[in-house]
């Protein structure tokens, strides 16, 4: 892309970074940039690096910008800082749960109140739970042929003592008692058809045996090998309903399979622990086998799955719709980059990361307990929600609605009219294609401009470059939130309307709060290599104390881990930013012969012994 000729301080960048201009380019450069520029092609690598650390920051006076390529010397009265910035411990934003319906962020306050724990742990379980509740039957088509599933990959991390167990047990309460009552409510036809199931394989033997005895030239021998064939029709026809299932923890990726092939396509897996990786990775395969992730992946992604069976006839899961909502020990995540195949395949990159600050050694003790009208109320708007998915619960409706499938709307449905169908011994319909829910005109537009401001921080160098993976899902994962809190939102749920501005508008602003969380999440996992390096950098000099040193000492110094010099120099230049160390200025000198290597003076409280 060539570069804006009315931009000199980009085409200064570039050639910081070795990209040298056009003569075109120059031309149009007033003459203090252009003798900048051709400065910039002309300095050591030390006094570039100098010069871009300035240019980053957003210096752009070009005297400052030369001094700092000649090695001007700097003020020497210039003080440090009286203690360097930490690294590694950003001040993350708190979970916006006014974003929330009000009804929601209600209950998410005193829920947080009432436990002393984060409002974020509460508010993206919450997220889970709107999912687990809404996703599979409804798609988003925000505008054109986009269509985005409404699933989430949520996950909390937070050291031990947060009582992250009781805060699951309150929270997903209200699907533990709708899967118990639906499940309830599924065991009579269970016991009959499995009654009929018994009589049918007795059948079955009877006319087996018969058959088996007959000899060859009996005539009645063709007759007793129809009714053989007959009983068999007749096992195979027969349905034996499984128990609804709505949430699963502990599960294996086949076991994920057949769960989702069994209800509908659509599950939950929400836990207060990180155990689920280790099925992920393979517990219980040999050392070095390939993980399974086909399942996770797609479950997010909606794509269809194939299920291959031995005994029994292959299945096509058309569109699985998984949740995962999760809350593990940091140590957790520190150890998820090392599994096989999690980042490379992209199932990082799936979750919605949040690192709450703790709360320990700052809770209240004696707490009232929460309002039993503000979790009557949370069980009653996530009862509606579900009994919009699940219209063979609707008797359940705590609105008193009866919703019926596809959700009557005043809108002309975008799924083509197909009859309902559902998995042979699922309890759930499953429509061929769910409903496409859209935008509205100003919520499309809402949306559009979020991910126009979103693109370029993508660019290499930019914010966003060392979560990229992430961070090009965020305009997805961005709709996704916004269709939940719509939905959450309406008065009447089996009425269906677009999705409008507001939720569109509190959607991004939980989407900027997840970016930060996003990339302390990296960090944490060793993605990002400028932070991931730091520690051993910043533990040499803590170790060594020197007053001064060179870049070829620290070279030495960290080596086998920082072993390019992209690395060293990315955490030379954090550490810089941070104030622990400093460049000093160099002066160009010409001649045959290697540079002086650059020297850093170190930060005074990491001399002192």
């Amino acid at each position: 892309m060539p570069l804006d000729p009315n931009n000199p301080s980009l085409i200064f960048v570039h050639a910081l970074v070795g990209q040298a201009p056009t003569e075109d380019q120059l031309k149009h450069l007033d003459s203090g940039w252009a003798q900048l520029v051709q400065t910039a092609v002309e300095a050591t690598p030390a006094n570039r690096r100098a010069a871009l650390i300035l240019a980053k920051s957003g210096v752009s006076d070009v005297d400052r910008l030369r001094a700092a390529l000649v090695g001007a010397p700097k003020p020497a009265d210039r003080p440090w800082p009286e203690q360097p910035t930490p690294i590694g411990a950003p001040s993350l934003p708190r979970f916006p749960e006014d974003a929330l319906p009000a009804w929601l962020a209600t209950y998410v306050r005193a829920e947080s109140r009432s436990t002393q724990t984060p409002t974020d742990l509460v508010g993206m379980l919450a997220l889970a739970v709107l999912s687990s509740c809404l996703a599979g039957p409804i798609v988003l088509n925000p505008w054109g042929d986009w269509i985005e599933p409404l699933n989430l990959y949520t996950m909390v991390a937070l050291p031990p003592g947060h009582r992250k167990s009781a805060i699951f047990t309150n929270v997903v309460a209200p699907l533990h008692q709708f899967e118990a009552e639906a499940a309830q409510h599924t065991a009579p036809q269970l016991a009959l058809a499995s009654r009929r199931q018994h009589a049918a394989e007795q059948a079955l033997i009877r006319a087996q045996d018969a058959a088996a005895l007959c000899p060859d030239e009996d005539p009645h021998r063709p007759h007793l090998l129809e009714t053989v064939e007959r009983r068999l029709q007749e096992l195979a026809a027969l349905e034996v309903p499984v128990i609804p299932r709505l949430i699963t923890d502990d599960c294996s990726p086949e076991r994920l399979a057949m769960l989702l092939a069994e209800q509908g396509g659509r599950l939950a897996i929400l836990s207060p622990e990180g155990g689920i990786f280790d099925l992920i990775a393979g517990r219980y395969t040999s050392a070095g086998g390939a993980p399974n992730l086909d399942h996770f992946l797609k479950g997010h992604a909606g794509d269809p799955i194939v299920l291959d069976r031995i005994t029994r006839p292959g299945e096509i899961i058309p569109h699985p719709a998984l949740t995962i909502g999760l809350a593990v020990q940091p140590e957790v995540l520190r150890g998820l980059v090392a599994r096989p195949g999690f980042h490379g395949r992209g199932l990082l990159a799936r979750f919605l990361y949040s690192l709450p600050n703790a709360t320990l050694g700052r809770r209240a003790i004696a707490t009232e307990p929460m309002d039993p009208s503000i979790r009557r109320l949370y069980h009653r708007h996530v009862r509606a929600l579900l009994a919009l998915t699940h219209p063979s619960r609707a008797d359940a409706s705590p609105l008193g609605a009866r919703p019926s499938w596809p959700p009557s709307s005043s809108l002309p449905s975008t799924s083509p009219t197909t009859p309902e169908s559902r998995h042979p011994s699922s309890p759930y319909p499953l429509s061929p294609i769910p409903y496409h829910l859209p935008f509205d005109s100003r919520a499309a537009d809402r949306l559009r401009q979020f991910a126009e401001s979103v693109e370029p921080r993508l660019a290499p160098g930019e914010d966003l470059d060392p979560i990229v993976d992430w961070a090009s899902k965020l305009v997805g994962a961005t709709a996704r939130i916004a269709g939940l809190l719509h939905l959450a939102s309406l008065d009447h749920p089996c009425h269906l309307s677009p999705v409008t501005y507001p939720p569109v508008e509190s959607a991004i602003r939980i989407a900027e709060y997840l970016t930060e969380h996003a990339k302390a999440a990296y960090a944490a996992m060793g993605l990002d290599p400028a932070i991931a390096n730091v520690p051993h950098l910043l533990a040499w000099i803590r170790r060594a104390r020197p007053t001064t040193f060179t870049r070829r000492d620290a070279q030495r110094a960290t080596r086998p881990r920082l072993n390019t010099a992209a690395d060293l120099d990315d955490a030379l230049d954090l550490l810089e930013q941070h104030g622990y160390i400093r460049l000093r200025p160099t002066t160009t000198r010409s001649g045959p012969g290697r540079h002086p290597s650059p020297t850093y003076d170190v930060h005074p409280s990491l001399v002192a012994r």
